[in-house]
């Protein structure tokens, strides 16, 4: 198993359509994306990579009527040091 550091936004966008969470040095792709981070107040550590958002997968026929499917995406960002919006 390998990790491997993307940083154009459609090499992102690629990873997170076939359901991966990217590792990315980019953090305008991530906010261009809608991502946020998950743990703002987190400055170093696990906490301070991880960034997330919501997305809106749409409607699903269930036993009780249809359902909207909301999903979190997940993205890592390695640099936490970087001027965030």
């Amino acid at each position: 198993m390998t990790s491997a550091t993307v940083h154009d936004l459609g090499d992102i966008r690629r990873l997170l359509a076939h359901g991966l969470s990217p590792i990315t040095d980019n953090a305008e792709a991530l906010c261009e994306l809608g991502f946020v981070r998950s743990y703002p107040q987190a400055s170093a550590g696990y906490e301070a990579t991880v960034w997330e958002r919501a997305v809106d997968r749409g409607y699903r026929e269930t036993s009780r009527g249809l359902r909207r499917v909301m999903a979190r995406e997940r993205a890592f960002l390695l640099s936490s040091c970087a001027k965030l919006a």
